[in-house]
């Protein structure tokens, strides 16, 4: 799953603690205002409730409830926060003894931008050993390329082979998996059209897909990490964006369109090499 800080789950399973940013909190938290709900999994900001002899946390209060965590978890460091993500398993579940396997899938052609980086405070050489970090994940992940990264979509369908259309090809029989993909496509089709019609987009994320074996039609998409935000709408109608968050007004409007377009065009491609794979026909998204 997405993210290398800290985390723990609630002793519910229910949901996934962990360390985020204020920017991805805010997204959360506007979630109805930005027209993402469906689109993005369920979740949002946590407050500390519980903290242990070492300071570690070990409740958190969401929605009026606490939580305990099944592992204690380093308090978040000033400017970042702790949230809570919903369980995608338990989503995509229709029987306890469902067949679920999960895949991240990094969407986007760039992981975070010069001007993310300056508004959070890098200074000059920072900003330059991150841009090298971040170019070397981009290019590990093919994601320059294709602007998606399938490598945990791949080995979730364990069929084998490297390359997601010769497996789906290979494995044309598999009925139950083509299904699964049949229904994670038009899932990430929707996705695609329907945040052309939102006020934010994202430099980079991921999208965390259920698949449910056993049951396919009950397979999940959803957006996850939107730690990196550029918001073009009227602030009056969201509540007050971080200081490192971007917001359209500061950006060039050919900026605002290079950052927009790299993400749905990772989830276009994203969307065809599943498609194409199975010979999904009626399944058409608008280039752009």
């Amino acid at each position: 799953m997405a993210g290398s800080k800290s985390f723990s789950w609630t002793a519910d399973k229910k949901y996934r603690i962990k360390h985020g940013s204020e920017r991805e909190s805010w997204v959360f938290c506007n979630m109805e205002q930005l027209a993402l709900q469906g689109l993005l999994i369920d979740g949002g900001k946590v407050t500390i409730h519980t903290q242990n002899s070492k300071g570690a946390v070990t409740q958190v209060q969401y929605n009026g409830n606490t939580l305990t965590l099944e592992k204690p978890i380093i308090p978040p460091k000033k400017g970042d926060c702790l949230i809570a993500v919903r369980n995608i398993v338990d989503l995509a579940k229709m029987n306890t003894d469902d067949n679920i396997k999960i895949a991240d899938v990094k969407i986007g052609f760039y992981t975070k931008s010069q001007t993310q980086m300056k508004s959070e405070g890098f200074n000059p050489l920072t900003r330059l050993i991150k841009d090298i970090e971040h170019g070397i994940k981009d290019r590990t992940r093919n994601s320059r390329e294709h602007g998606f990264d399938n490598s945990e979509l791949i080995k979730a369908t364990d069929l084998g082979l490297n390359d997601l259309n010769k497996k789906l090809s290979r494995e044309a029989s598999n009925t139950h998996m083509r299904d699964v993909l049949a229904t994670i496509a038009n899932q990430i089709s929707d996705i695609e059209h329907e945040l052309r019609r939102t006020p934010v987009t994202f430099i980079g994320s991921s999208l965390l897909i259920a698949l449910n074996i056993t049951v396919p039609s009950n397979s999940k998409v959803f957006i996850i990490d939107p730690d990196h935000p550029i918001y073009w709408g009227d602030q009056a109608e969201v509540t007050s964006l971080p200081a490192s968050m971007l917001q359209g007004a500061e950006l060039t409007p050919m900026l605002v369109q290079k950052y927009w377009k790299s993400y749905c065009r990772g989830l276009d491609n994203l969307f065809e090499d599943i498609a194409d794979g199975q010979g999904i026909s009626g399944l058409e998204l608008i280039r752009i």
